[in-house]
């Protein structure tokens, strides 16, 4: 049976990463062709910014879909505009930076690549497991 998400243990945590196919049209509009990235990923031509763009999207709060895209993308930039100078307190501690700084990283391309692989294709359930424990316990 193909899944369209990751059970996965990331930093310490129990969850379900996930790009729903519905928000590939939000997530491109703020980076990338989802494909792109993914091919890259594939081929071990991944960047550090690849691998923080799709885990820090597939664990973030959903987009609203009733709004146009660029009108997310707008909200996005402006946000973090308001954090950078001030105006508005600090964003809480990021935690895909704080895994992807704490272990090394391309054990988080693994992640990527499932991710999207089950956004963009479905992926079979047995497959559809991650962990980032060094003893590879999930």
């Amino acid at each position: 049976m193909l899944v369209d998400g990751i059970k996965a243990r990331f930093n310490g945590r129990d969850m379900v990463v996930k790009i729903h196919r519905e928000d590939l049209p939000f997530f491109e509009y703020r980076n990338e062709s989802a494909f792109v990235i993914y091919k890259r990923i594939a081929a071990g031509e991944w960047t550090t910014s690849d691998i923080a763009k799709v885990l820090r999207f597939a664990l973030s709060p959903r987009p609203d879909r009733s709004k146009p895209v660029d009108a997310y993308a707008a909200w996005e930039s402006l946000r973090a505009n308001l954090h950078r100078i001030g105006a508005v307190p600090a964003p809480p501690p990021d935690p895909i930076y704080a895994a992807l700084t704490s272990r090394p990283i391309a054990q988080y391309a693994a992640l990527a690549q499932l991710v999207l692989g089950a956004a963009l294709f479905g992926i079979e359930e047995a497959d559809a497991t991650f962990t980032d424990e060094p003893d590879g316990e999930e």
